[in-house]
Order: C-alpha cells, then sequence, then structure tokens
C-alpha cells in the first residue's frame, strides 16, 4: 500500500452451518485487535460431517446459506465489540461463499447444481460479495460418470462441463459487475519438495495474483501460524 499498490485481506476459514468454529472466530477478532482492515472473510461451506449437517442430500446448498446466514451474525457482533457498526449489507459485502461442488470428503455431502442454483439466487438476494466454488478443475463430469468417491479432477456426479460455472457466473452478470480480468496462481508450499517448484518458476509476466497455502490456526490462541516455517520464509532465493 506505501507504494499505491492496494492490498485487500481476505481470511478463507473453515465453517459449520452455525458459523465459524472458535478458532476462526479468535482469528478475525485478533485481526480487529491489531487494527488489520480486513476486506472479507470467504467460508468453505463443505464437509461439515453427520453431526453437524445431518441427512445433508439435497441440503447442501440450505447449509451453504444457514452458513452464510450464521456468519454474517458472527461478524455483526463481532464489529461492534470494536465500535464498529457496519450495516447488513455492508456485512454481506465482507462475505464469501465456497462450496465444495459435486461430492465433498464426506462423501454423504453431495453439493450438486440445485444447490449452486439455490445458492446464486440467495447471494442475489442479499447482495453478497462473492460466490466461488472448489475447485474449477473439478467442474465436470468423470468419464465413468457418476462415482462413489471423490475424484480431484472431477465431480463424481453427472453434470454438463463448466454447469457449476455457468450457474456461478451468472451471479457476478446480475450484479453487473465490470472488471478487468484476474488471472490467479494458487502456489502451495509443499511444492518445493518433490515437485521442485519454486517461487521463482512462478510466470509473473502472466498472473497478478497469487494464493498461496497454507497458513495454520493457533486453535488456543486463534492466531495464524505458519504452516510449514522452512517452505514459508527460511528458504533462500536469489
Amino acid at each position: 500500500e506505501n507504494e499505491n499498490r492496494p492490498l485487500n485481506i481476505w481470511f478463507t476459514l473453515p465453517v459449520l452451518p452455525d458459523g465459524l468454529t472458535q478458532s476462526g472466530l479468535e482469528v478475525v477478532r485478533s485481526a480487529l485487535e491489531n487494527n488489520v482492515e480486513l476486506a472479507g472473510i470467504n467460508i468453505m461451506t463443505m464437509d461439515y460431517g453427520d453431526q453437524s449437517a445431518p441427512n445433508p442430500v439435497n441440503n447442501m446448498g440450505e447449509y451453504a446459506i444457514q452458513a452464510g446466514e450464521s456468519l454474517h451474525n458472527q461478524l455483526t457482533l463481532i464489529y461492534h465489540e470494536f465500535n464498529q457498526y457496519l450495516t447488513a449489507d455492508e456485512i454481506w459485502q465482507k462475505i464469501g461463499i465456497t462450496p465444495m461442488i459435486g461430492m465433498n470428503e464426506v462423501t454423504t455431502e453431495i453439493f450438486n447444481l440445485e444447490d449452486a442454483q439455490q445458492l446464486r439466487e440467495f447471494g442475489l438476494e442479499v447482495n453478497l460479495n462473492q460466490l466461488s466454488i472448489w475447485s474449477a478443475n473439478r467442474d465436470k463430469q468423470c468419464a465413468e460418470g457418476e462415482l462413489n468417491n471423490v475424484d480431484i479432477s472431477c465431480s463424481s456426479i453427472m453434470q454438463d462441463e463448466f454447469g457449476f460455472s455457468s450457474i456461478l457466473n451468472d451471479f457476478s452478470e446480475n450484479q453487473g459487475l465490470t472488471f478487468d480480468k484476474n488471472i490467479v496462481g494458487y502456489f502451495v508450499s509443499w511444492g518445493v519438495y518433490d515437485r521442485d517448484y519454486e517461487i521463482l518458476d512462478i510466470p509473473a509476466d502472466k498472473i497478478n495474483f497469487i494464493n498461496y497455502a497454507f497458513a495454520n490456526i493457533n486453535s488456543n490462541l486463534g492466531t495464524i501460524v505458519l504452516g510449514d516455517p522452512y517452505a514459508d520464509i527460511d528458504q533462500f532465493y536469489p
């Protein structure tokens, strides 16, 4: 920011239908205590487990909506703690929702195209800041069709290619958003080991955003800590 380069800070955090976990809440609270201006919180609406999300069949869209509404209530209260009285719309502008499309790693949880449509309509209704998916490379039907297991390269359900993207792309179009294209790269710290993919291998001339994975949460302190100190900060680059 000191060099006139805008910096927007988002936290991507795990969530349950009743909102952020306590450790997630403490991360947000710690940021506000240290005067960090948060652009938003992106919640990963997936893999809740049977206890938190019973009977998930055809209910994953509703569970994602519940998680978003719960986060909205939590953020309203947290900001109040710091004497920041944001409007309901301002809070929604600080929220992103990211479902895992198709079969989740909790295999009874399947986020289908109807769930995506339901979530899109909710997002438009409340003026949600963003909807995204985990992940674009899975937005297609597997070669074998419907599967009984999670596949990292396809959704494990019957669908047209980019069926989820088509639904959620319409979300931004209906908001009347106009923006320049962002080319985003996802750099994983563990790539410096067996893959031997280093920071200097990133094609910096072709992208303008880098998402770095992963930081961890200290559940006792509610703070963000390094996931792999060597890969994160100790490794030397010329």
